[in-house]
């Protein structure tokens, strides 16, 4: 499997994780999460589409995610994870939960928490019978050169450049926890969630549908105050949930996005948009073969303030489209 893939799965990992705030929120409390199959996409047709790619250019921020998710939880126990969840609050993306679930070995899990114990002000308490590890993640080396161009870029992480606080702990023989709020790991330590909320049901509630998923996510927009969407829209501020759905079946992928607007009548006003932007594109010829295929199996459903918009495509369409 090329780095890309790996980077390119665990992507959410490195950017959740580069960044950082003062507090963290619990699950059920997130506004912000995003769920992988990591098993189910390694044995679809999407593997075989990065497969036939492994041999491009990979991109210094790719190979930085890769550096830093090897130097935080080790190369073996990363390519043993089968579920990644990451969850926290809107407010900067700073704040995170990370679930990974696999098999994992003893000698992963082993490495995983030497890692830990060596690791800056590494401490350890115990919690209904399990053990929680303190740690401080103090940085990584970069890809990336220094001006000179002799010497690899440190890279720290959290607010100023400062070391980045992390608890840890195994929930059971095919779960670990890692967080930046140690009460989010003892809510998980005492079953105060439920494994199910991860893959089938979602962190929160969504418009897109989970049953067969092997990816989704969403970001409550609620409280986004000024979050810039990078223009000027009236329009987009009057969503207050972006979600989305990824599912295979056999070489075609199925594509679900979910809005929520705060009223009926917005939710109707954006579906008109959309299909007069398509329209328009549509008789202007702006669409190549592969895009026109993917427009044309688009729909875009209203219930009441929610918006589903559905399309597929398949892995060739899809190679042809990136190249």
């Amino acid at each position: 499997m090329s780095k890309k893939f790996v980077a390119g799965i665990y992507a959410v990992v490195g950017l959740c994780l580069l960044a950082s705030s003062a507090f963290a929120v619990p699950m059920n409390d997130a506004d912000w999460y995003l769920h992988v199959d990591v098993t189910s996409i390694k044995s679809g047709s999407l593997a075989e589409f990065v497969k036939e790619r492994k041999n491009m250019h990979v991109d210094s921020d790719d190979k930085d995610i890769d550096v830093f998710l090897n130097s935080t939880l080790g190369k073996e126990f990363k390519n043993q994870i089968q579920q990644l969840t990451v969850y926290g609050d809107q407010a900067g993306y700073g704040d995170f939960t990370l679930i990974a679930q696999g098999p994992f070995t003893k000698e992963a899990k082993e490495a995983f928490f030497d890692r830990v114990r060596f690791s800056s002000d590494s401490t350890t308490s115990k919690f209904n019978g399990s053990t929680i590890s303190k740690w401080t993640f103090e940085g990584y080396e970069s890809e990336e050169k220094d001006s000179d161009g002799d010497h690899k870029v440190s890279i720290q992480l959290g607010d100023d450049d400062k070391p980045v606080v992390l608890y840890s702990a195994e929930v059971d023989s095919k779960m670990i926890i890692v967080s930046k709020d140690e009460d989010e790991v003892k809510a998980w330590l005492k079953g105060s969630y439920s494994k199910k909320n991860l893959k089938g049901e979602g962190v929160f509630s969504v418009v897109v549908h989970l049953d067969r998923a092997i990816a989704h996510g969403a970001l409550n927009l609620n409280n986004a105050g000024d979050m810039d969407f990078g223009f000027d829209s009236k329009m987009m501020k009057k969503i207050t949930q972006f979600s989305f759905s990824l599912s295979e079946d056999d070489d075609i992928a199925r594509i679900e996005v979910g809005l929520v607007a705060t009223d009926e009548k917005v939710a109707m006003q954006l579906r008109n948009i959309a299909n007069g932007l398509i329209a328009l594109q549509s008789m202007a010829g702006d669409f190549d073969a592969d895009i026109q295929s993917v427009v044309q199996n688009l729909s875009i459903d209203v219930d009441g303030v929610n918006l589903l918009f559905k399309t597929s495509i398949s892995t060739k369409q899809l190679k042809a489209l990136v190249d």
